[in-house]
């Protein structure tokens, strides 16, 4: 996963993702998402060798992540509960195009806590489903013309 962008608060502390940084898959909640919504033939690639271990959180065994990937498509939405970093946790959710193909991810990152899953879940789930309905009504619109 390359992250490209990141907004954060002035007010917070330098927090993960770094723009231009690259992380496995297996590890994060975009990743994730992505997998979780990728052909098999992706996943099994992703899965495969060595699954390096961030924090003792990171799920490195393919059996446990199929089944978190399995979870994810259920919920649709993963979260990274300190699978990179110690003490941050993220919510990701996937952008849908037209067709149903998850193009992208979107996560909110914050400092682990007891309320920060059930805080981030609500607007991740809104900004993406605000995206993936931009990317259909542009499309609509573009063919219309």
């Amino acid at each position: 996963m390359l992250s490209l962008q990141r907004f954060q608060s002035p007010r917070q502390r330098v927090l993960r993702p770094r723009t231009g940084g690259r992380y496995r898959l297996h590890a994060t909640a975009i990743g994730l998402v992505l997998l979780a919504n990728a052909p098999r033939e992706i996943q099994d690639e992703a899965l495969s060798g060595d699954l390096p271990r961030y924090t003792p959180r990171t799920l490195t065994q393919r059996s446990e992540l199929e089944a978190e990937l399995a979870d994810v498509r259920r919920r649709g939405y993963a979260i990274g509960d300190r699978t990179i970093d110690d003490d941050m946790l993220s919510v990701a959710a996937p952008v849908f195009a037209p067709d149903g193909t998850a193009i992208a991810a979107l996560a909110l990152v914050g400092v682990a806590g007891e309320d920060t899953v059930s805080a981030l879940i609500a607007p991740v789930q809104l900004a993406v489903t605000s995206i993936t309905r931009a990317i259909r009504e542009q499309r609509r619109v573009g063919s219309a013309l």
